[in-house]
């Protein structure tokens, strides 16, 4: 009977310092890790957000270049570019400003296909280093249409 109530003092005597910082060492880093991986899923969710913009901007923009029509594109422009008779620099640039990509660029191409029909592309391009971007759109322009 005599070691009885040892053995009751004993597993009453709570938690030690080495569980204590062995489980505020786990718990630190699982929290770093979880850190991580929201830096990371912020970091991709920027990405895909200026991708979608980007890829938004291109069509808009070869969407004001069928609204121009087919007498109206020359066989060669681009942005940024030093004039333009059809006016698609202002909006080009217009509509860069108003984006929300870091470092906008675009650049507009018209080629001759055959004589009633015209190739555009549009490519917009964003960002430095790593987190640079580029889309490009296409389209053809006929005549008859």
């Amino acid at each position: 009977m005599g070691t009885r109530p040892f053995r009751l003092a004993r597993a009453r005597r709570g938690i030690s310092l080495i569980e204590i910082l062995t489980a505020t060492t786990l718990l630190a880093i699982g929290l770093v890790g979880v850190a991580a991986s929201l830096a990371y899923a912020a970091k991709i969710s920027r990405l895909a957000e200026d991708q979608i913009a980007a890829e938004n901007l291109a069509d808009g923009l070869l969407a004001e270049a069928r609204a121009e029509g087919f007498s109206a594109l020359s066989s060669w422009y681009t942005y940024p570019g030093k004039s333009s008779t059809t006016g698609l620099e202002h909006t080009f640039s217009t509509r860069l400003g108003q984006s929300r990509l870091p470092h906008p660029q675009a650049w507009f191409t018209v080629t001759d296909i055959q004589s009633d029909l015209k190739g555009v592309s549009v490519v917009v391009a964003w960002g430095g280093g790593q987190e640079a971007g580029r889309v490009e759109a296409e389209t053809v322009v006929s005549a008859r249409f």
